[in-house]
């Protein structure tokens, strides 16, 4: 599902005004419209370049929002910017817990898993594990190899395997949205101002 916003959304009295006072207003929220995507990338693309908070590797999600990101349409009093990545959604969705409708959520827990879905396959021989009441995903690997002393009349110890939890799956999630998923509003008020005065002045 797509992602349209609309630039009238964030109009001040003083840009309605402003607006308001062309009859043919189409033009101007077409130019307003590319201003906003133009804002909406710039802004995508100083996010791609932030490290990741927990210290795993970049997995571009604001990339790809970027090149998602495109003007779509505008009329006499709108102009719609449309981003069609579902992860924007998500940055955007109102905090709360969610819960799946069938499946579980598959959360990483580690570095390696960050962006890979146990679907994919990329790390192989998962299998579920339970323990303290959750269910995981861990892989078993062989011990390291090494010599294990046996003592007076007994075999040596069997090394055990080593277990590796990937992610955590859970019928539910807790969200909370991302604050600067968007530009600041005074920023976009600004943008948009700034071209509709442009405009006006040149007509």
């Amino acid at each position: 599902m797509n992602t349209a916003i609309d630039i009238t959304d964030t109009a001040t009295p003083k840009l309605q005004k402003l607006i308001g006072t062309l009859t043919q207003r189409q033009p101007l929220m077409e130019r307003l419209g590319r201003a906003f995507e133009a804002q909406l990338r710039d802004h995508f693309l100083a996010k791609n370049q932030e490290p990741n908070k927990r210290g795993w590797p970049k997995q571009n999600l604001w990339a790809r929002v970027r090149r998602a990101t495109a003007f779509s349409s505008a009329t006499n009093d709108t102009a719609t910017v449309t981003i069609t990545d579902p992860a924007f959604r998500d940055k955007i969705a109102p905090a709360g817990t969610y819960t799946k409708s069938s499946g579980l959520y598959a959360i990483p827990l580690r570095r390696e898993a960050a962006g890979i879905t146990p679907r994919s396959k990329l790390i192989p021989g998962f299998f579920m594990l339970r323990a303290h009441g959750k269910l995981f995903l861990a892989t078993r690997e062989a011990p390291a190899a090494g010599r294990k002393r046996a003592t007076r009349g007994k075999a040596a110890p069997q090394a055990r395997p080593r277990l590796t939890l990937y992610y955590i799956l859970s019928k539910t999630r807790r969200h909370s949205p991302d604050p600067t998923a968007l530009p600041p509003r005074e920023e976009i008020i600004e943008t948009l101002t700034r071209r509709t005065q442009a405009y006006l002045s040149n007509i």
